[in-house]
């Protein structure tokens, strides 16, 4: 007896020993859990905090790497990610402007926040370049307020309460078709809790890998239960495949089960159906009256407010997505319009008589014209080239329609 205690004495030491340096390594290492083990994407640890209103929002005077590497691309990328003052991925700025200074405020979301491309890149930046080129009697400052992950109730709480109080001349709203539609009737609170793993975080990291290694056995469950219906099993799992691998946003929302109809996906493609269920147009309705609220706020403190309406990789057909997509699912393409998205919210916005610009037909331009030249990454965000191209025609936007003469 006395030798099996002295053996079971040794192992439980052994084993403490082992978590022990396990713990040193992860807590000395959060880049290395965060990117290599808690989770697939490789955001920064501690670029957020929580928000009792928002939800989540990015800490204040954060300074972090951004990593990553594309296993089927023969590319990295690796940013230095900061914030200032005000939790903005932008330079610091002060509340009230300087002498002669324009101010254009860019909400929106993983888009506008571009972490994957170096700040100076990122299509805000580029427009500030582009329009104080031009324009030589007024300082433009462009305004980077996205957030990535966020719906389009958090942008409009931020605008009510934090963004106004940057005095802007111009609100940019960057909405992007591929989920911001769903996520506007999403909870707040509930949003994106994967974003945890990127809160300071200070209990045991060994605790916390135990707890991601359970919960990523059940993702997989959840990935091949059966679906009843067996037409509806063929989609989910080449949509799955081909699609959700190269879209995070809509990857997450579905293994939390907010957007799925009676086991299907309930995802941007759906956007692009012909016929809309129930509560499709349910979304669409929640999503108007935002927008409604928005124009009212942007008419009652006297700024202008315009929406660009950012397409999906899918939309443009970059890389293939949509051969690929189309090719290796069930999806009817006579109940398919690519562009319906675009042409709902163009319509809602002209008939409430709102300036807005729609990239699609652009970036299709640019696909057709040079079918070898990539405006996204292999997912689902825009890249270098992409942002350039943007950020030509909102300046290009901006100055056709007159909104720059202050």
């Amino acid at each position: 007896m006395k030798k099996y205690c002295k053996k079971f004495i040794l192992l439980f030491l052994f084993l403490a020993i082992v978590l022990f340096g396990v713990e040193v390594i992860l807590r000395f290492s959060p880049n290395f859990y965060i990117n290599h083990i808690g989770n697939s994407e490789p955001w920064p640890p501690g670029m957020f905090m929580e928000d009792k209103k928002l939800g989540f929002k990015l800490k204040p005077n954060f300074s972090g790497f951004y990593y990553r590497k594309f296993k089927d691309r023969k590319f990295k990328i690796r940013y230095h990610i900061n914030t200032n003052s005000f939790g903005l991925r932008d330079k610091e700025i002060a509340l009230f402007k300087e002498s002669g200074e324009k101010r254009i405020l860019c909400l929106g979301d993983s888009f506008t926040q571009a972490i994957e491309v170096d700040l100076c890149n990122t299509f805000c930046k580029v427009i500030e370049k582009k329009i104080n080129y031009v324009e030589s009697q007024n300082k433009i400052r462009v305004i980077n307020a996205g957030v990535l992950g966020w719906g389009l109730y958090q942008e409009l709480h931020y605008l009510k309460n934090m963004g106004f109080k940057f005095l802007p001349d111009i609100v940019l709203v960057n909405i992007w078709v591929g989920d911001d539609i769903f996520q506007s009737k999403i909870p707040t609170m509930s949003l994106h809790k994967r974003d945890v793993q990127h809160v300071d975080y200070e209990g045991s990291y060994v605790i916390k890998l135990i707890k991601d290694f359970f919960c990523k056995l059940r993702d997989y469950r959840q990935k091949f239960r059966s679906v009843k219906d067996n037409g509806t099993k063929k989609f989910y799992f080449r949509f799955e495949d081909i699609f959700l691998k190269t879209n995070s946003h809509l990857e997450d929302l579905k293994r939390k089960q907010y957007l799925r109809i009676d086991g299907q996906l309930y995802a941007g493609l759906y956007l692009m159906q012909k016929k809309y269920p129930k509560i499709m147009q349910e979304n669409w309705n929640v999503f108007f009256e935002i927008i409604k609220e928005m124009i009212g706020f942007a008419d009652k403190l006297d700024f202008k407010i315009v929406f660009i309406i950012i397409p999906t990789k899918e939309q443009v057909n970059d890389w293939g997505a949509l051969d690929n997509l189309i090719n290796y699912s069930n999806i009817d393409k006579n109940n398919f319009e690519i562009n319906k998205p675009q042409i709902i919210l163009g319509g809602f916005l002209k008939k409430h008589e709102v300036l807005y610009l729609d990239l699609l037909p652009v970036l299709e331009k640019v696909k057709r014209e040079f079918p070898t030249c990539h405006l996204f990454f292999h997912g689902c965000h825009l890249n270098e080239k992409g942002h350039k191209i943007v950020a030509q025609q909102i300046a290009k936007f901006l100055f056709e329609n007159k909104l720059l003469n202050f």
